[in-house]
C-alpha cells in the first residue's frame, strides 16, 4: 500500500466543493453577523421606546432628557479613556477649579478645561467673561459673569444652554441633578435641568451664598443684613414647592464663608467666626462651634459630614491651626501647622494644607501623614475619583 503526503491527482475535483464550502460558510457568518445587528438596533429602540413610555406616563420629561444625554456622554468617555494623570494645564489665568464626575474643570480669564477621570482633556471652552464664576452638578458646568446677565450650562461634551439674565448677576448655584438657582439684584430664580423656570422669590437683598439639598428642592440663600451699622447675614431656608421661604435666621454677628446640607434637614452654615448647623425646616439652631477668637482662613466641607477649618492670621506662624468638626460640630481631630499657609481642602480620609510651595496631608485625627514640596504653586486639592492637585501649570494625583 502506497502513502502519499500532499495533493494527489484524485484530490484536484475536490477543489470546487471546498470553494462551495468556504463561500456557504463566509455567507453563514454574514447572515448570523446581519441578525445580531438587528437584534441589538431591536433591543436599542425597544430600549428607547421603554424610556419614552416612563418619560410619558411618570412626566419627568427635562429630567429623563438630561439624564439619557449624560448617560450617552458617560459611555462615549468611558470608551475613549485617557492615558491617566499627570497632565498639563494650559489656561490664561487660573481663576477656580472644582470636581466633576471624578475629573475636574478648571476656568481661567479666557477659556475653560474640562478633564475626564482618567486624564482625558474633554473639553476646552473659550468665554469672554470679565468676573468669571463656575459651579457645577452631575455632569454639568455653569460658567457665568459675576455682575453681567450671562450664563452657560456646559456639559462633558458640548454647550447645553446659554442664558441672559433680566438684571446683573450676584450668584448661581447648581444642585446634584443640574437644577439650577441664580440670584440676581431682583429676584432668585430656580430652573430645571432643561434651564426651564419652575420657581422664583422676588427680593432686593444681597444674595452671598446658596446651596441645594440632595432632593434638589430644598434651598437655603444667605443674603447681607446691616443692623445699626453692623454686617449680618438673613438665611432663608426654602422648599420650592412653596413661594415664600420656609424659615429665616437673621444673625448680627456673621457672614457666611460656606454652607452645605450635611442631610436632607440639617444645613451646615461656616460663618466668619463660628459655625452652626440648623434644622432646614424651621431654622432652629442644633450645634454651633465658636472661634473663641481665631481667624479663620479657610475652610472645606467636602469630607462627607465632617467640617475642616483653617484658622491663621497669615502673620504669626505660631498661630497657625487646623480644627476637624464632625457632623454635631464637636472637634475630633487637631493640628498645629506652624507654617504660613494658603489655604485647605479635604476629602473623606485627609485634610489638604496648601503653602506656597508645599502641601501638607493630615488624617482627620489631626495627624501630620506627609509633607511634598513642589516646583510650582499649589493652588487646591479637588475631591475627585481621586485626590487631584492643582498646579500653575499641571494637574497630578496626591496621595
Amino acid at each position: 500500500m502506497d502513502f502519499f503526503i500532499g495533493t494527489t491527482p484524485q484530490d484536484e475535483p475536490l477543489q470546487p466543493v471546498d470553494a462551495l464550502f468556504e463561500a456557504n460558510k463566509k455567507r453563514t457568518q454574514r447572515l448570523r453577523k446581519k441578525r445580531r445587528t438587528r437584534r441589538i438596533t431591536m433591543i436599542s429602540v425597544l430600549a428607547v421606546i421603554c424610556v419614552a413610555v416612563i418619560v410619558y406616563i411618570t412626566g419627568l420629561y427635562g429630567a429623563s432628557l438630561a439624564l439619557l444625554g449624560d448617560l450617552f456622554d458617560s459611555a462615549s468617555i468611558a470608551l475613549s479613556p485617557g492615558n491617566g494623570y499627570p497632565v498639563d494645564l494650559s489656561l490664561t489665568g487660573y481663576v477656580t477649579s472644582e470636581p466633576l464626575v471624578g475629573g475636574f474643570v478648571a476656568v481661567g480669564d479666557r477659556d475653560a478645561v474640562i478633564y475626564s477621570a482618567t486624564g482625558k482633556l474633554l473639553r476646552t471652552i473659550g468665554h469672554t467673561y470679565a468676573r468669571p464664576c463656575v459651579t457645577t452638578g452631575s455632569t454639568r458646568v455653569c460658567i457665568y459673569n459675576r455682575g453681567s446677565v450671562d450664563l452657560t450650562v456646559e456639559s462633558r461634551t458640548r454647550t447645553l444652554y446659554t442664558l441672559k439674565a433680566d438684571d446683573k448677576i450676584l450668584l448661581a448655584e447648581m444642585s446634584n441633578n443640574g437644577t439650577l438657582a441664580v440670584a440676581t439684584k431682583s429676584r432668585l430664580t430656580v430652573y430645571d435641568p432643561l434651564l426651564t423656570e419652575i420657581w422664583y422669590w422676588k427680593t432686593s437683598e444681597v444674595v452671598m451664598s446658596m446651596a441645594f439639598a440632595t432632593d434638589n428642592k430644598r434651598l437655603a440663600a444667605a443674603c447681607l443684613y446691616t443692623e445699626n451699622g453692623a454686617l449680618g447675614t438673613k438665611l432663608h431656608l426654602f422648599d420650592t414647592s412653596s413661594t415664600e421661604p420656609a424659615a429665616t435666621v437673621t444673625t448680627i454677628d456673621g457672614i457666611p464663608v460656606a454652607m452645605k446640607y450635611i442631610t436632607r434637614n440639617q444645613l451646615l452654615v461656616v460663618y466668619d467666626n463660628f459655625a452652626s448647623i440648623y434644622d432646614a425646616s424651621t431654622g432652629a439652631p442644633l450645634y454651633t462651634y465658636s472661634y473663641g477668637g481665631k481667624t479663620l482662613q479657610s475652610v472645606s466641607t467636602e469630607s462627607g459630614k465632617n467640617t475642616v477649618l483653617l484658622f491663621s492670621d497669615d502673620t504669626h506662624t505660631s498661630l497657625t491651626s487646623l480644627v476637624v468638626l464632625d457632623n454635631q460640630l464637636a472637634e475630633i481631630g487637631k493640628a498645629n501647622v506652624g507654617k504660613r499657609t494658603v489655604s485647605v481642602s479635604s476629602d473623606s480620609l485627609h485634610a489638604y494644607v496648601m503653602t506656597s510651595d508645599s502641601v501638607l496631608t493630615y488624617a482627620l485625627d489631626g495627624t501630620l501623614s506627609g509633607s511634598v514640596k513642589y516646583d510650582e504653586k499649589p493652588r487646591t486639592v479637588l475631591n475627585a475619583q481621586q485626590p487631584l492637585l492643582i498646579l500653575q501649570s499641571s494637574v497630578q494625583t496626591i496621595g
